[in-house]
């Protein structure tokens, strides 16, 4: 026996980012408040799809994120059988799923950032979205820092931005 933890034990096993994900769901879950957990499931499941190599039967971004958030991006305990009519696409999620390695290049990690700018619909998120499911990104790759399978945070590296919104906050929107 290693004397770590269970998630610690999974996230040093993962071969893939979907299976490191998993295992950083696994260890922030019990500690984390409901509104949190949604958040890291949002946050991750906006940027695995981007974290995937170009697979023929690529499936559409909407049922990307909606198998991750309902199925794959769940504590083992609770994470359902995946049902058949996503099975496919959970299969493609998997098969696709860069390795975790492929982290420690610049562009593959611009392409997250890239993917966090935008809303499903194709337009422009918020700031406070941007920020939010950034800081999501960051703490998962910190996570692989300390496991010791990355040699650093490859957002360390990047001199990145995010664009600015174009939002006007009025009394009415709020």
């Amino acid at each position: 026996m290693s004397g770590l933890p269970t998630s610690m034990i999974k996230a040093k096993d993962a071969q893939s980012v979907l299976e490191f994900a998993q295992a950083f769901i696994e260890m922030k879950w019990p500690h984390a408040a409901a509104k949190s957990r949604d958040s890291m499931s949002d946050a991750l499941a906006t940027v695995l799809p981007t974290l995937s190599k170009d697979r023929a039967g690529r499936p559409d971004t909407r049922e990307l994120r909606t198998v991750l958030r309902k199925c794959l991006l769940l504590p083992e305990d609770k994470r359902p059988d995946v049902p058949q009519q996503h099975s496919a696409v959970a299969a493609w999620l998997k098969a696709a799923s860069l390795d975790l390695a492929s982290l420690e290049e610049a562009k593959t990690v611009r392409l997250a950032l890239h993917a966090l700018t935008l809303c499903l619909d194709g337009k422009a998120a918020a700031s406070t979205t941007i920020a939010r499911k950034r800081a999501v990104f960051h703490a998962l790759l910190e996570y692989a820092v300390e496991l010791e399978e990355l040699s650093a945070n490859p957002l360390h590296k990047i001199k990145w931005k995010p664009p600015k919104t174009t939002e006007t906050w009025t009394l009415a929107s709020w």
